[in-house]
């Protein structure tokens, strides 16, 4: 009512974040109250290929919060928050971080949620993720290609992004024994936000449907 001003007769659509949309028309507005009636319920499929983005948070909690809603409005499938040797973040605002997602599928009018997994460590992640698609590991280091060349496209895909500090030798070690690929995300050194968002917006244009 106060931000799309909409009245009574205006058509509105919800979402429960799990493919479902609903239609509805809004019968009584006011300040108090909005009543809508539903008038169509239709099943919105996930976009392929899934996108799933491994990220150490940054130590300052509201690029963080910038980022995923950024990245999340771009579009990936899940969020893993990573603790890794150079990490200067330990904890977390989960709940913050859930409204935001939220609030970042209705402003990009998405239907699925994507899922913000707990806190882990980058050790744990890369040895227990289990994925049939393409995985890359993303760093400052020398002798590896491109993220544009590299990315596979309609392929599901598992891109980790270090902090400010980047992934220690032995991380990237790590990754490369479980089956990660080295990407380079340009000559220009990125912050850890701009690098996630570069690397989610790279992934949708290789698989923009013509």
């Amino acid at each position: 009512m106060k931000v799309l001003r909409k009245r009574a007769g205006d058509r509105i659509q919800f979402t429960d974040g799990r493919g479902n949309m609903a239609e509805a028309v809004l019968e009584d507005t006011s300040k108090q109250l909005c009543k809508a009636r539903i008038i169509e319920v239709k099943f919105i499929p996930e976009p392929l290929p899934r996108l799933h983005l491994g990220i150490a948070p940054t130590k300052n909690h509201d690029r963080l919060e910038w980022c995923i809603e950024k990245c999340t409005e771009i579009g990936l499938s899940s969020i893993v928050p990573l603790i890794c040797d150079y990490s200067e973040r330990p904890a977390l605002k989960v709940d913050r971080l859930h409204k935001i997602i939220q609030s970042a599928i209705k402003q990009s009018q998405q239907f699925h949620l994507p899922i913000l997994h707990e806190l882990q460590s980058f050790s744990n992640f890369v040895h227990e993720h289990k994925s049939t698609g393409a995985k890359y590991i993303a760093w400052c280091g020398d002798a590896h290609k491109s993220l544009v060349s590299e990315l596979l496209p309609a392929s599901e895909t598992t891109i980790l992004i270090g902090p400010e500090g980047d992934f220690s030798e032995a991380e990237i070690q790590q990754a490369w024994n479980n089956g990660y690929k080295s990407l380079s995300l340009g000559h220009n050194r990125l912050r850890t936000e701009t690098a996630a968002i570069m690397a989610c917006a790279a992934f949708q244009t290789i698989n923009l449907q013509p």
